[in-house]
């Protein structure tokens, strides 16, 4: 029977990496200053990327909202029962509600001074 080797045991040196080469990598470690940029950086692209899910979550609902609105009418017009179409519209209505606040969050966050 074949036993497979320890992945523990390969994975401490005993191949040389690719990078390097089987040499050694120096690594530099960060000053503070670079740190504090990467990491404004990062946050920055971060809220970028939250703030373009907000502005397509909204618009998704509006355009929920106004489709709800037209079988809310269709429903009342035909004497169809209209409890359920209406219940859907106030939860889109209150999900666009905090879609909007979560947005006005991340503006806020973006707006703040960067330390």
């Amino acid at each position: 029977m074949r036993t497979l080797p320890n992945a523990r045991s390969e994975a401490v040196g005993s191949r040389p990496n690719s990078i390097g080469r089987g040499r050694p990598i120096a690594v530099r470690p960060f000053k503070p200053e670079e740190c504090r940029l990467s990491a404004q950086i990062n946050e920055s692209g971060w809220e970028q990327e939250h703030l373009a899910q907000a502005y397509r979550h909204i618009a998704e609902l509006r355009a929920h909202i106004v489709r709800q609105r037209v079988l809310l009418k269709d429903a009342l017009d035909t004497g169809q029962p209209s409890e359920l179409a209406e219940s859907m519209l106030h939860a889109l209505e209150g999900s666009l509600c905090i879609f909007e606040k979560h947005r006005q969050l991340i503006l806020e966050q973006l707006r703040r001074p960067s330390e």
